[in-house]
C-alpha cells in the first residue's frame, strides 16, 4: 500500500504530541515521494547544507535536507527526539561514532544509503 503526501501527514497529523519512532518508519516506507512533489522547498547552498522546513505539526516537523556532493553534516544526536529518514535522491553516507568514557568519539560504522532507503532512530 503506498500513502500519498496528504494522507501521509494526515496520519502524523493524528498524533498530537510525538508520532511514534516505529509508527513514523512504516509511514515514511508507504509514502509515494517523488522530487516533483516537494520541488518548491528543495533549496541548496554552495557553503553548507541546508535544512529547509517542509512542514510541521503538534507532534513533529517535516523537514528536507538538501546537500551538494561533498558537504557534512556536524556530528550530532537528535537530543532524545525520534528522528525518520527517507532517501529521496542521491546517495548518502551516514558515520556513526561511539563516545568514551572521557568524552572523545571513535569512528564505529559507515553506512552508505541508496534512493528509497528508510529508516528511524531515536537517540
Amino acid at each position: 500500500m503506498s500513502l500519498s503526501i496528504d494522507a501521509f501527514f494526515g496520519e502524523l497529523d493524528k498524533h498530537p504530541e510525538s508520532v511514534p519512532l516505529g509508527r513514523l518508519v512504516d509511514l515514511m516506507k508507504q509514502l509515494d515521494l517523488s522530487l516533483d512533489d516537494v520541488e518548491e522547498h528543495l533549496n541548496f547552498s554552495d557553503d553548507r547544507y541546508l535544512r529547509n522546513l517542509w512542514r510541521c505539526g503538534q507532534g513533529y516537523s517535516a523537514l528536507l535536507l538538501c546537500w551538494c556532493d561533498g558537504q557534512v553534516t556536524p556530528i550530532h544526536d537528535h537530543e532524545g527526539s525520534a528522528c525518520g529518514v527517507l532517501v529521496a535522491d542521491g546517495q548518502v553516507t551516514e558515520r556513526i561514532y561511539l563516545k568514551n568514557e572521557d568524552g572523545s568519539l571513535n569512528h564505529h560504522v559507515t553506512n552508505v544509503y541508496e534512493p528509497g532507503f528508510v529508516c528511524g532512530s531515536y537517540d
